[in-house]
């Protein structure tokens, strides 16, 4: 038996491809969703609980890796709980002393001693 080639330009072949592009890109954005609601589903993540019973949910799902690596003031991505990373020691508690640009040095100058003479 012969088979004969298809063209690849014909119709039948193109609207395929077309049906098959169109399929993927409506299919895409729900790849994105799914994890997104996923996520949404941690009691950790809903406001309308008790901070108590939202802390308690959240520690209770970190391993102990995840939890010492809480410690420091860069914090790692935790993906699996859906949780970015963070900086903590920028609030006025700290001051500027550790408002640093991931150790590019500090966002604000210090000011010089006639400036501040004159300020006080």
């Amino acid at each position: 038996m012969h088979r004969t080639r298809r063209d690849p330009r014909s119709p039948g072949r193109r609207s395929r491809s077309l049906t098959l592009v169109l399929a993927a890109a409506l299919a895409a954005p729900l790849a994105w969703t799914a994890p997104a609601a996923a996520r949404e589903a941690y009691p950790f993540r809903d406001p309308r609980l008790p901070v108590q019973a939202r802390v308690d949910d959240l520690v209770g799902r970190l391993t102990l890796d995840e939890k010492i690596s809480l410690l420091h003031q860069y914090q790692p991505a935790i993906p699996r709980l859906g949780i970015g990373r963070f900086k903590t020691g920028t609030e006025a508690l700290h001051g500027v002393a550790w408002s640093t640009d991931g150790g590019k040095g500090p966002l604000t100058k210090r000011f010089d001693s006639p400036f501040c003479c004159g300020v006080s």
